[in-house]
């Protein structure tokens, strides 16, 4: 199977009520509704293909939000001593095993 570069952004909390839908909402929208259904699917190769990529966005949506986590919004922090203050905030591409996440960051 051909591997493609997909990405996932993240730039919102992950509780916003402002967010668009989740990975995982989307996922078992997808499940639920073939669950619904008597008969095979007609193509099961798309099935699975398409199944294959909500799966990944799940995993990139979680591990994004786990990056996420570790970042500290401040104006100044105090590491070993030395101040550093805020220059900007932006967004970092990270890759992991499940494709590139990009999230909000501070530098």
């Amino acid at each position: 199977m051909a591997s493609s570069a997909t990405s996932l952004h993240i730039a919102f909390p992950p509780h916003s009520t402002d967010s668009p839908q989740s990975a995982l909402d989307s996922l078992h929208d997808f499940m639920d509704k073939r669950r619904k259904q008597r008969k095979p699917v007609a193509d099961f190769g798309a099935f699975e293909e398409e199944l294959h990529k909500r799966i990944m966005s799940v995993e990139r949506e979680l591990l994004g939000e786990e990056l996420a986590r570790g970042d500290i919004d401040a104006e100044a922090v105090e590491v070993g001593g030395v101040v550093y203050r805020r220059a900007v905030r932006s967004i970092g591409r990270y890759q992991t095993a499940a494709g590139e996440v990009c999230i909000e960051r501070t530098l």
